[in-house]
């Protein structure tokens, strides 16, 4: 591929990652080695013009910085209301690719927004562009490597990987490209499990309204909230059961004391292990290393733990 330029070292990398027949998931395989992923549900909206930073640096929560920014995460936000966590990309010194799942409503404000910012353009350009995310312990070293103007380190919150922008018509090419070179093909339900085991916590908007400012503050610390005058009450936290169970979202969790401590965000199950895992937002200093679930009568322990 002519974006691609690998240094002659990398040639070899695919000796170093045989797939072997006998594992039962692609979690595991690309865990362990790399992971490719459609990201096929993102809208892709072009902020175009020479004002097209100042219009996105006055909406998102981490100011985006001219000579040093190339492409990460950040909140859009309309005062202290949040429109949609979007993933950015600079293009070149005019044009900034958006990207969001939250696609009606992101078009709808940049829209409003640009009225205030001449000379600056907004389209959809989801059917022009295909993103592709990678996961797994050996990507970021490998990737490091690689030279490409669309190859881009982000970070997802405290998730670091790499994302891959392509034309649309090129995107059979550059998943056969990487096929190639042994990565792992996934689906977007496996790319999320990377995303949870890492405590990323998707869909903002649907968080409890009482709590999310302190939420938004977690994920991304910003001037943004400074409105939060006290230390953030919360914190989040991954637990792996000690028993089987079936945890549902805002599902209360316990300390040793038996008073509530925090609730459950949501909760996956990890391919080769027995017990699921949850993400929970709990009240700081009142979880050290156990919970407790209650499941019915029965009490489940909850083990900390940072990463699978």
């Amino acid at each position: 591929m002519d974006e691609l330029i690998l240094n002659k070292q990398n040639y070899f990398f695919d000796s170093l990652i045989t797939i072997k027949t006998d594992s039962s998931s692609n979690f595991i395989k690309a865990r362990k080695y790399i992971g490719i992923c459609n990201e096929y549900k993102y809208c892709k909206i072009m902020v175009y013009g020479t004002r097209a930073l100042d219009l996105l640096n006055s909406i998102s929560s981490k100011k985006l910085n001219e000579s040093s920014f190339k492409g990460g995460y950040t909140l859009l936000m309309k005062k202290k209301n949040l429109i949609s966590e979007v993933l950015i990309l600079k293009l070149s010194a005019l044009r900034y690719l958006v990207l969001t799942e939250n696609a009606k409503k992101t078009y709808k404000f940049l829209n409003k927004i640009k009225r205030k910012f001449p000379l600056t353009t907004v389209n959809d350009v989801t059917q022009n562009h295909t993103l592709f995310s990678f996961h797994g312990e050996k990507s970021i070293n490998f990737l490091d490597a690689l030279k490409s103007p669309n190859l881009y380190k982000v970070k997802r919150q405290n998730y670091q990987h790499y994302v891959f922008i392509s034309p649309k018509k090129n995107e059979l090419q550059v998943i056969e490209y990487f096929k190639n070179l042994n990565f792992i093909p996934i689906s977007l339900e496996t790319k999320n499990l990377f995303l949870y085991n890492n405590s990323v916590i998707t869909n903002l908007d649907k968080i409890k309204k009482n709590m999310r400012k302190y939420v938004y503050d977690l994920v991304y610390k910003s001037n943004t909230f400074s409105y939060i005058k006290k230390d953030n009450p919360f914190e989040i936290k991954q637990f792996e059961l000690s028993d089987y169970a079936i945890p549902l979202k805002n599902t209360p969790i316990y300390h040793k004391k038996f008073l509530r401590c925090g609730k459950i965000y949501y909760s996956y199950k990890l391919p080769n292990k027995k017990f699921p895992y949850i993400l929970c937002i709990v009240k700081k200093d009142k979880v050290s290393k156990n919970a407790i679930l209650k499941d019915g009568k029965k009490e489940i322990l909850l083990k900390q733990f940072i990463n699978y």
